[in-house]
């Protein structure tokens, strides 16, 4: 993905896969702190920018072409019939 190149050291050596904790219901916990990111697939890095108190303030970098939705506005446009 353009402007979100991955660190070198961050990469997964080819063939090597790596567990992470996965709760009971199939997702993926992980630890992160201000300033680090984690990958999903090869075009979306997620960065945690800031942690106060209980909220987190994530920066998505995505293809235009994924939308990227807050689960109440989603749910919004479910309950009124839009896509």
């Amino acid at each position: 993905m353009e402007g979100a190149p991955r660190d070198k050291g961050a990469r997964v050596p080819p063939g090597k896969v790596y567990k992470s904790n996965r709760n009971n219901r199939g997702g993926l916990t992980i630890s992160r702190i201000p300033g680090e990111r984690f990958f999903v697939g090869d075009d979306i890095v997620i960065e945690i920018t800031q942690v106060v108190n209980n909220k987190v303030r994530l920066k998505v970098q995505a293809p235009e072409s994924m939308p990227i939705e807050r689960e109440e506005i989603a749910k919004s446009k479910e309950e009124n019939g839009h896509e």
